[in-house]
């Protein structure tokens, strides 16, 4: 998972916030008039909004469950689900909007909010009080020096055909961007950030929030640029740089960074690596992409953590690459022969089944061992022999509750439908729009779903559609900027 909290990600106040709303001319509940200081028309709901803006424990004190999300640029708000109403919550002023995925805790009890450039608070959402403040105001921050930093990476790239001037600038880029990297790890009491770890160094640092406790986890030379915990979190996959632009890997270092030992080891890529791309594949393993493209890439390899050997999976070029019932499923599209070529392939490299469809296709999605692939006038999907049968129109959308028990399947022709968990239509649904995001309650009791400016509420059991809310920030193809939180 990536860390990256940018400069311009900073901090949310709803310091004024919309409480005015005018009924919803239509079947729906009429809503509850607001505050005259709103703003006019930005939010309009069926379900009641708070007049004022209350504390948190004061609007938080229902068992929710409780959705946080952007309404509109500056605008915060929690639906309750329970009692039914939309609160504004405040937190830090921002001029920028704040992305809430990533930043939320492992139990939603917190969230990390860039304040400023160089500070992070810890905000504890029950209460809305801080919990901790991170700043590299108080840190040595001359301690690092770019120009010796360029030079550092002018060794690490003597390849390149950057000048010196080019590569300072590439160093004085690249270091605010590395400290501002922060996340949550394992619990809601530690956290990793990245500190300057000498003068051409940043380094990786675990924080305690319990104890106060900082240890430094690695002193490998280059910037981190990102960092990505393992599965059992035991271990991050650790990207150290100079040059952050993008498409530039020349100096790319991944390391191997175990937690409990704080120790890190480098890890040696195949040699025919172009821009590579790493991630994990399993507690115990990392997969390389060894060149990627737009969409998959040429060879993929898996290296296991333990002995750090390299076992080769693919050769070739690839377009789609999914774990599948602890093998590897892979998708080829053949843009010359229209075709596309479906295997699966175990940890070893070798072919246990393949398939051969005569049209284009791409993966959709893979439910427990069923496969669905997008076609060209079609949906299908294919059992764990690969064998094909018609699934549906091409599909939009498909969305698993959270007890795996139902899907809502929207198709390209606009269709909706309620489908069982062997992916059978259960019902047709009918909705007040066809859905352009869908996000389930924890419960899987109903779900929400995002049309053009509006957002809605479908409750499965009573089959009832409530307008929430009505936003222009809706009406793009952005996915809303929402997190399930749990103050309680």
């Amino acid at each position: 998972m990536k860390i990256h909290c940018r400069t311009m990600m900073a901090c949310l106040l709803i310091c004024l916030l919309i409480t005015s709303c005018t009924a919803h001319e239509s079947e729906h509940t009429p809503v509850t008039s607001g505050s005259p200081t709103a703003v006019p028309q930005l939010v309009e709901t069926n379900i009641p909004t708070q007049d004022t803006s209350p504390t948190l424990t004061e609007t938080l004190a229902s068992d929710g469950p409780f959705l946080l999300l952007q309404t509109d640029f500056d605008v915060y708000q929690v639906i309750d689900f329970n009692l039914e109403t939309i609160t504004p919550i405040d937190l830090p002023d921002s001029n920028e909007q704040y992305r809430l995925a990533g930043n939320l805790s492992p139990t939603g009890t917190q969230i990390l909010l860039f304040v400023s450039e160089d500070e992070v608070q810890v905000i504890d959402l029950s209460t809305g009080g801080i919990r901790k403040t991170f700043t590299h105001s108080n840190l040595n921050l001359s301690q690092f020096q770019s120009d010796q930093a360029a030079r550092a990476a002018w060794e690490a790239s003597p390849e390149s055909t950057n000048s010196a001037d080019d590569m300072l600038s590439a160093v004085q880029s690249a270091y605010p961007e590395s400290i501002l990297n922060i996340q949550w790890y394992q619990d809601d009491d530690h956290i990793l950030w990245v500190l300057t770890g000498s003068e051409t160094s940043t380094n990786l640092f675990l924080d305690d929030l319990q104890t106060g406790e900082r240890v430094q986890l690695e002193d490998m030379p280059g910037l981190v640029q990102d960092a990505w915990i393992s599965p059992d979190g035991n271990d991050v996959l650790l990207k150290k740089s100079y040059n952050f632009e993008p498409g530039t890997w020349q100096d790319d270092q991944y390391y191997l960074v175990n937690i409990n030992r704080r120790e890190a080891v480098l890890i040696s890529l195949p040699e025919d690596v172009k821009n590579p791309s790493l991630s994990w594949w399993s507690s115990q393993s990392i997969g390389i992409i060894h060149q990627t493209a737009l969409t998959g890439g040429v060879h993929f390899s898996i290296i296991d953590t333990a002995s750090l050997e390299t076992t080769q999976i693919i050769e070739g070029a690839f377009t789609f690459l999914y774990s599948y019932s602890g093998s590897f499923l892979i998708l080829l599209q053949d843009q010359e022969e229209k075709i596309s070529e479906l295997s699966i392939i175990d940890l070893n490299g070798h072919e246990l089944r393949s398939n051969t469809l005569n049209q284009l296709c791409s993966l959709k999605a893979v439910f427990n061992e069923k496969i669905i692939l997008n076609c060209e006038t079609k949906s299908v999907l294919l059992d764990s022999d690969l064998q094909e049968h018609l699934f549906e129109d091409p599909v939009f959308l498909l969305s698993l509750s959270p007890d795996g028990q139902a899907s809502v399947l929207v198709t390209r022709t606009d269709s909706v439908s309620l489908l069982d968990d062997s992916l059978v239509m259960s019902r047709s649904l009918t909705l007040d729009g066809v859905p352009l995001e869908i996000r389930w309650l924890p419960d899987s009791s109903g779900f929400i779903y995002r049309t053009q400016g509006e957002l809605h509420h479908y409750d499965l059991s009573s089959e009832e559609d409530k307008l929430l809310l009505v936003s222009d920030l809706y009406s793009d193809y952005t996915n809303m900027n929402a997190v399930w939180m749990n103050p309680n």
